[in-house]
């Protein structure tokens, strides 16, 4: 709860003030009382005006005398429409324009009437009650930090965060994609319901300036979620000047193995592996750079040691596997490119 600014709405109509639903009863309560109040002392503040402005020093007729009176006394509005009415009547065959004189104030009372009438009702609509936006505070988030080789810690935070995110997601995706858009149960979870449509390409060319090293020079698939902004697509409430636009264009292709497959043999034993060489990759925990792109072992694993021999890891061996490269974004017309 509390106050903060909507910038879809702009800096002005965008000011809102989060409160419960008990307060924003309260709060209806005194804008249609503060309204009333105002309308008074406006009505008040428009009589004193305008007796200056009708105030002479030569002698004047009764009905000026009268409408300065009543100019000092009127208390409201709504008692001033009837009071004018009564003068304009009771002076009508005595005074020369008498209806021309008072009309001008009749219409001006009435305007306010009704003008402060309407504000008063419509004070409502300054509170939404179950309005999906509210400004989100930050102050518990934080990067899940630990050891990341201790399975016990592992299971026992980041597991269970994982689960529940996965479980949040999976919920929202049965409860909202399979309505219709706009339904209310895919209103409150996030800015948008879905992310617009990427444009997707599945007859692209081979993404590395050296097409032989491409499967195919067609074919291929290309991606590009065009400019998502920060704002109005991921939820990040800033003004315009402190918005930022994200886009991500991925461009896949089945790379070819002849010339780059090679057989190799571990050193102390009989264990093979196939090695493929598309460049040197570096690993991220050290300085250590790779003359290999990947390597698949040939072998089937007899012993648990052996597990050790391909980074602990069997699954890749028997499965299709895409290695991501990153260009930089003036090598290639296509930055962020990957391959399989």
């Amino acid at each position: 709860m509390g106050a903060w600014t909507d910038w879809s709405r702009g800096k002005v109509l965008g000011a809102t003030l989060t409160l419960t639903r008990e307060d924003s009863g309260l709060l209806i309560a005194f804008l249609a009382f503060f309204i009333g109040l105002v309308g008074t002392r406006f009505w008040r503040i428009g009589c004193l005006i305008l007796h200056f402005i009708y105030s002479k020093d030569c002698p004047t007729d009764g009905v000026h005398q009268q409408r300065q009176a009543f100019l000092r006394n009127s208390p409201n509005p709504e008692s001033a429409i009837w009071t004018l009415a009564d003068i304009a009547i009771s002076w009508r065959r005595n005074a020369k324009r008498v209806w021309a004189r008072l009309l001008s104030l009749i219409a001006l009372a009435l305007a306010c009437f009704v003008g402060f009438i309407f504000a008063g009702g419509y004070s409502s609509r300054a509170v939404v009650f179950g309005s999906p936006e509210v400004l989100l505070s930050g102050a518990n988030c934080a990067f899940v930090i630990g050891d990341w080789t201790n399975m016990s810690i592992y299971g026992s935070t980041v597991g269970p965060m994982f689960t529940q995110a996965i479980t949040a997601a999976e919920n929202y995706a049965r409860s909202c994609y399979n309505l219709a858009p706009g339904s209310a149960s895919c209103s409150t979870s996030f800015v948008k319901r879905d992310l617009p449509p990427a444009f997707v390409d599945t007859n692209a060319g081979c993404p590395f300036a050296d097409s032989k090293i491409c499967k195919s020079s067609s074919g291929n698939l290309f991606i590009d979620t065009g400019f998502l902004d920060s704002h109005f697509d991921f939820g990040r409430n800033t003004p315009p000047n402190r918005r930022m636009q994200y886009r991500r264009r991925l461009h896949c292709a089945p790379l070819a193995t002849e010339g780059y497959r090679f057989r190799t043999y571990d050193e102390p034993g009989s264990q093979s592996h196939t090695t493929y060489h598309y460049g040197g990759l570096q690993n991220v925990n050290s300085s250590t750079t790779l003359n290999y792109t990947t390597r698949f072992s040939n072998d089937f694993y007899v012993d648990v040691e052996e597990l050790t021999r391909n980074g602990q890891d069997t699954a890749h061996d028997f499965s299709i596997r895409y290695v991501p490269k990153l260009s930089p974004p003036l090598s290639l017309p296509f930055p962020p490119q990957c391959c399989i």
